[in-house]
Parts: structure tokens; C-alpha cells; sequence
């Protein structure tokens, strides 16, 4: 029956190992997000992005960009960090609010 069915990964229709993620997959970390590394992923100049309040900050012992949201007044009524440039495989785990901010609706 094997014989009438191509081979997949390089083994034979026959082959019942399984497919899938290793047993053991190693944890991705990722790549703190600078500001330096922001600019250059959103194409902007760092110097634009300082004037518009964005700063580079320490979020849990790693490089992170706090980012600002004002109201129609100029307050500061919300805070966002970003954490990571990259979603994590399997989850968007780039960004966090300071707690108590409320964007506007």
C-alpha cells in the first residue's frame, strides 16, 4: 500500500514517526527593541521620533520604546511599550500598557 503513495520528508507513506515540532523546542527570545532599531524598521528618523515623545526606557532588565498617546489637549492620557520589533511564533507579545492608561474612543 506504501508503494502507491509519494514519500513525505523523506521517508515512505509506510513511515509512522510523527510529524511535528521536536520534543523539546528551544525558547525564542525576542530581539529587544531599541529605539535606534524602531526608527529603522519604521523607516524614520530617530530625531522625528524623539520630537513626538517616543523614548527608549529599561522594561524588565531589556532595551524598550515608551510611547506616549495625548489627548486633543496635549495631555499624556496613555503609555504603550514596545518590548519586541517581531511577534512571537504563535502569539503578539510585543507591546504593553502602563497600567491605568485609556486611549481615546
Amino acid at each position: 500500500m506504501s508503494d502507491l503513495f509519494e514519500h513525505r520528508n523523506g521517508s515512505s507513506a509506510g513511515d509512522r514517526s510523527p510529524s511535528g515540532p521536536p520534543a523539546h523546542t528551544p525558547t525564542l527570545h525576542p530581539t529587544p527593541c531599541t529605539l535606534q532599531a524602531y526608527a529603522e524598521a519604521k523607516a524614520l528618523p530617530v530625531e522625528f521620533l524623539k520630537r513626538l515623545g517616543i523614548t527608549e526606557i529599561t522594561y524588565s532588565g531589556s532595551p524598550a520604546v515608551r510611547i506616549p498617546y495625548f489627548d486633543q489637549d496635549g495631555d499624556e492620557t496613555a503609555v504603550r511599550i514596545r518590548v519586541a520589533l517581531q511577534k512571537h511564533p504563535g502569539r503578539d507579545d510585543r507591546f504593553r500598557w502602563r497600567r491605568g492608561s485609556r486611549t481615546l474612543a
